[in-house]
């Protein structure tokens, strides 16, 4: 495997130590966890609402932030408040000084000090459910400090993602993911491709409570649209009926690995989640930046939409590339981002078709990552026009780098690209998060998070 980039520890050992020191605050919560490459969020965001709508208190822990660190923790949807988190800081970095020897020094990583900072208000609060977001791999992620607490591990679709970091192919990524199961608990395993592999590379599989494997997901009940998709679960309820705002049919999968985990809190552990819950829950569900419609900003009347996605990887390309041919053809422009040592070539051939517009732009540098790189947008450009006749995609009517993305917003207000198709900004999170910090008021940030 590839080292280990600066900022990332892929080690329990700094966090384990500086939980200890502030009294084991990570045994006083009830844990579902939940990995995989693609649907992670979508399945914390499910799970959120439907215990919500049962009357839990949720606490959720989401990663990458999308406006500020402190978004990426929450209860019931609000974030951690400045004076919570700033609080917090000072009694992490006393632990981290009081462990610490002039030899030895314990410092956390930026996502180390995420996750002790969700897991110390999770327990200050006394929630009912703490979901928490794998970060990187499964198996050494600091959210793997709350083993002893977990109820549930769902392990959403495995792909290519981190590549070298924690594996070199798929089974070796779905090894180091397959760590977040626990013996004797509840794993719901949502990919079709991932139970063999996954349950292969348990570290006692024999020992796992509960097996619950979707297999490939059948064709359900599904009418596509830019408002709402409604599908029926599978089992263990193929009888429930909701409507989800969330768009596109690989979704499917991540309600079904949902409501198994609810089921799963209801049969194995005794939790009262009546399926009026399951269907509030899920036509409430609300997860930004993932198959989203925003306005394009300009005010313009009547208004012009565009099509808001993080995807960043293959699989989600592919995903969102699908979702587009459906329902969004053609492009007017796609608004793209990538980062470095991402398979940048191979996605954009997933996304474009002759004729598209394809606009490069940079993204932030995101606050306590210094390993996420942007490549540059004239090079990346470049290599596009190289590469996509190859593919026979020769067609491609242009293949623009831009300085920022307000230029690229602005080019195509100038060229008034929008008149005859759509547009999509996709390729990166920390994008996502670029147009958010763009086009939302502050006073609007805080409705990003909350159910619709």
């Amino acid at each position: 495997m590839a080292s280990v980039p600066a900022g990332i520890n892929l080690s329990c050992v700094n966090l384990t130590q500086v939980l200890e020191g502030l009294g084991h605050p990570e045994r006083s919560l009830r844990v579902i966890q939940v990995g995989g490459t693609n649907g992670k969020g979508s399945v914390c965001a499910c799970l959120t609402s439907i215990l919500r709508a049962a009357g839990f208190t949720v606490g959720t822990f989401n990663s990458p932030h999308l406006l500020d660190p402190r978004d990426s923790i929450a209860i019931n949807y609000t974030p951690i408040s400045s004076e919570d988190w700033s609080r917090l800081q000072t009694r992490i970095t006393e632990a981290e000084l009081s462990l610490s020897s002039s030899s030895a020094p314990v410092r956390l990583t930026h996502f180390e000090r995420l996750t002790c900072t969700a897991i110390l208000w999770f327990a200050e609060r006394q929630i009912d459910f703490a979901i928490l977001e794998v970060g990187v791999g499964g198996r050494r992620d600091a959210t793997s400090v709350c083993r002893d607490s977990v109820l549930v591990s769902v392990l959403t679709s495995i792909g290519l993602d981190h590549v070298g970091l924690i594996g070199n192919s798929l089974g070796e990524i779905a090894h180091e993911k397959s760590g977040i199961f626990v013996p004797g608990r509840v794993v719901i395993v949502a990919d079709h491709r991932s139970p063999p592999l996954a349950m292969s590379g348990a570290a006692s599989p024999v020992s796992v409570a509960s097996s619950l494997s979707l297999g490939s997901v059948p064709p359900l009940p599904l009418t596509l649209n830019l408002a709402t998709t409604s599908a029926s679960s599978t089992t263990p309820r193929p009888d429930l009926y909701f409507d989800s705002p969330l768009l596109g049919s690989f979704q499917l999968a991540n309600f079904a690995a949902a409501i198994h985990a609810v089921d799963a809190l209801r049969r194995v552990y005794h939790m009262a989640i009546p399926d009026e819950a399951i269907q509030t829950g899920m036509a409430q569900c609300h997860w930004p930046g993932r198959l989203e419609t925003r306005p394009f900003p300009g005010g313009f009347a009547p208004e012009v939409e565009m099509l808001i996605d993080g995807a960043h990887n293959m699989d989600s390309a592919m995903a969102l590339s699908l979702f587009v041919d459906e329902e969004w053809r053609p492009l007017c422009a796609s608004i793209l981002r990538r980062s470095e040592g991402k398979a940048a070539l191979d996605i954009i051939k997933q996304l474009v078709r002759p004729g598209d517009r394809l606009l490069i732009v940079p993204f932030t540098q995101p606050q306590g990552m210094p390993w996420v790189r942007c490549m540059e947008p004239g090079a990346l450009a470049e290599e596009v026009r190289q590469t996509l006749p190859l593919a026979n995609t020769s067609a491609l009517e242009s293949v623009l780098p831009c300085l920022s993305l307000p230029d690229a917003l602005q080019l195509i207000r100038n060229t008034r690209w929008y008149e005859s198709s759509g547009i999509v900004l996709c390729g990166s999170l920390y994008l996502v998060s670029d147009f958010y910090r763009l086009c939302v008021r502050p006073a609007d940030s805080e409705s990003l998070f909350t159910t619709l």
